[in-house]
């Protein structure tokens, strides 16, 4: 993890595939966990030679433990770009970046 100016990006190297149904599925429990009514919008979606970039908005409410935070009731409503990149076909590593700042800020003032 990377922090410039409050924004942080996360990097994701992903493992082998026997193993990444499980990360997956982790980090959906985590989120949906944390924020039973988690939304992800994809806002638009951008193509090159070997990546695809989706600009999206992540929403939800903070009911559960999450990245260290405990809930009280926050709203997430924060935009997020995730970045895929690819080898052929395999896909080969993810970024997401979003301004954790903000998500801190949006979650613990209620």
């Amino acid at each position: 993890m990377c922090s410039v100016a409050g924004i942080h990006s996360f990097v994701l190297h992903l493992p082998p595939p026997r193993l990444l149904d499980a990360l997956v599925r982790d980090l959906i429990h985590g989120l949906v966990s944390g924020f039973p009514d988690f939304h992800f919008a994809p806002t638009a979606i951008h193509h090159a030679d070997s990546a695809v970039i989706i600009e999206a908005r992540m929403t939800g409410t903070h009911r559960g433990l999450w990245a260290g935070l405990p809930p009280r009731g926050g709203k997430l409503d924060v935009p997020l770009a995730c970045i895929f990149e690819f080898e052929d076909d395999r896909l080969v590593n993810e970024k997401v970046f979003f301004d954790f700042a903000t998500v801190q800020q949006q979650l613990t003032s209620t």
